[in-house]
């Protein structure tokens, strides 16, 4: 799998604009995918995973769902999360 990642530090052009990247990654799910209730929505989804990458490795959390029933994940130190679809 890649992912398009992007640091302000790298201003050269790479095809996708400056500072975008495209670098290797890979999920991984420690537990199983388990039943959540909250609030009127039924969902299914992970306590946690990890994603790595070119750039280190990040845990990221079940922080909730989204308007569409899907689980929406986020790393405790910084603002970035992931939505299932």
């Amino acid at each position: 799998m890649l992912v398009r990642h992007y640091s302000s530090f790298q201003r050269e052009d790479r095809g996708l604009g400056p500072g975008w990247d495209v670098v290797p990654s890979r999920l991984h799910f420690p537990g199983e995918r388990l039943f959540f209730q909250m609030g009127e929505k039924n969902f299914q989804g992970y306590l946690s995973f990890l994603l790595q990458d070119g750039y280190g490795e990040r845990s990221y959390f079940l922080q909730g769902v989204n308007d569409k029933g899907y689980a929406v994940y986020k790393t405790p130190e910084q603002s970035r999360w992931i939505e299932e679809q």
